[in-house]
């Protein structure tokens, strides 16, 4: 019996959980002569799990090599699950790729805060079943969503029109979605109201909120916030979040979505009112670089 090693298990035990503390050394001189015993311990430790890291990853790659001639001889279409378990093996792969430098730099392209990045970290070597960059976005969960302006789902029409990748052609390529489980969220609400003031009139008019509350109690929020310029929709039964994997991990929060070509190309987990145009804004900018 084949036996699959957890690529993403294994980084936990190589990739240091205080990688983010490091990047306020970026640009810094420090000369070994002026070296503390604790840095230099530090440095043999990172010396050594350096060496073993590339052990693990020779064997991950012929792991990778077996199950890559797998794949084409079987010449099939890879399944939404066989795409999410290959995407799972190239973080891994970019994690071992990227370590050396992860000390000192941060992606050119990075948009999360420091507790969102060390958040995502978590979860993804944490083994729960949950959706990250690259992976399939879900498209028919939108049929369920319903608009404040009625009280019947979009269905696949009003979902057509919606959703980027089945617009034909017509329209914006992304869509952000803000979204947030828990009924009367008052980080959800607070986003709400900062993106309707804050954000570029270009990206809020791609952008869209969900929330666990009923169309009509949508209505009453939007009013007496004043907020007029953004589209909200209701998701009472959380299809579509349960479909996004929205619910949280360890406890309820608002997420942000980027989502474009069939794939989320962005994810921004347990948002922060404060933060949130800044993660949106910062999170376009880092889409319109580099897509997946």
């Amino acid at each position: 019996m084949k036996t699959t090693i957890p690529l993403l298990s294994l980084a936990t035990t190589l990739i240091p959980s205080g990688v983010a503390a490091f990047s306020s050394l970026q640009g810094c001189k420090i000369s070994n002569a002026h070296r503390l015993p604790t840095e230099i311990g530090m440095a043999k430790k990172m010396k050594n799990k350096q060496a073993e890291l590339l052990k693990k990853m020779e064997l991950a790659k012929q792991q990778s090599a077996q199950e890559a001639s797998d794949e084409k001889s079987a010449n099939n279409k890879l399944s939404d699950e066989e795409i999410k378990e290959q995407n799972d093996r190239k973080r891994f792969e970019e994690l071992l790729s990227t370590q050396p430098v992860a000390m000192t730099d941060l992606s050119a392209d990075s948009y999360l805060t420091k507790d969102q990045e060390e958040l995502d970290m978590d979860l993804r070597v944490s083994g729960r079943d949950l959706l990250f960059e690259g992976d399939p976005a879900p498209t028919e969960e939108f049929n369920c969503l319903i608009p404040t302006t009625s009280e019947q789902p979009i269905g696949e029409m009003g979902a057509k029109r919606l959703v980027p990748w089945t617009r034909d052609g017509r329209g914006s390529d992304f869509l952000v979605v803000v979204c947030d489980p828990r009924i009367k969220s008052n980080d959800l609400r607070e986003i709400t109201k900062a993106i309707s003031m804050e954000l570029p009139k270009n990206l809020l008019k791609e952008t869209i909120v969900i929330s666990a509350d009923s169309p009509a109690e949508n209505r009453r929020f939007l009013k007496k916030s004043n907020v007029a310029n953004i589209d909200m929709f209701s998701d009472e039964s959380k299809t579509w979040m349960k479909a996004y994997t929205a619910l949280g991990a360890q406890k309820l929060y608002s997420t942000m979505y980027i989502v474009a070509d069939g794939r989320i190309q962005r994810i921004a987990r347990d948002l922060d009112p404060l933060d949130a145009v800044t993660t949106i804004r910062n999170a376009d900018k880092s889409y319109q670089t580099r897509s997946l």
